[in-house]
């Protein structure tokens, strides 16, 4: 597996953009959490961007990463997540969506960036 990402600030919101091969929910979590902790920490938004990153994951995964998340309290913090889909990935995108948003989360899939920014910035 090779998994990369960069977490940049931005005006009210923090871009986690990640490249490579995710094939384990283990690595989703740790690289994750980190993007995790720093939007909560600086208490602002967070904008994943997926679509140079190919996900070998399952809708089995997508599930048990929504628990986790869901035991981290994020809907507490009122930190609203955004995430930027390539097309392939965007079957997977809805499902880690729906399981999350099932668990109280504020996430949402989009197909382009400006439609996420938009939304992260809505009230």
């Amino acid at each position: 597996m090779s998994y990369e990402y960069t977490i940049t600030p931005q005006d009210g919101y923090l871009l986690y953009i990640t490249s490579g091969v995710l094939d384990d929910v283990e690595s989703l979590l740790a690289c994750t959490g980190i993007a995790l902790q720093e939007a909560m920490a600086k208490e602002c938004n967070l904008l994943i961007d997926d679509r140079r990153l190919t996900i070998n994951l399952s809708n089995l995964d997508a599930t048990l990463t929504g628990e986790h998340l869901a035991e981290i309290d994020l809907q507490v913090m009122g930190i609203r997540i955004a995430s930027v889909q390539s097309p392939e990935n965007m079957e997977l995108g809805r499902m880690f969506e729906t399981v999350l948003t099932n668990r109280s989360l504020v996430f949402k899939v989009f197909e382009d960036r400006e439609s996420a920014i938009n939304w992260l910035n809505s009230d």
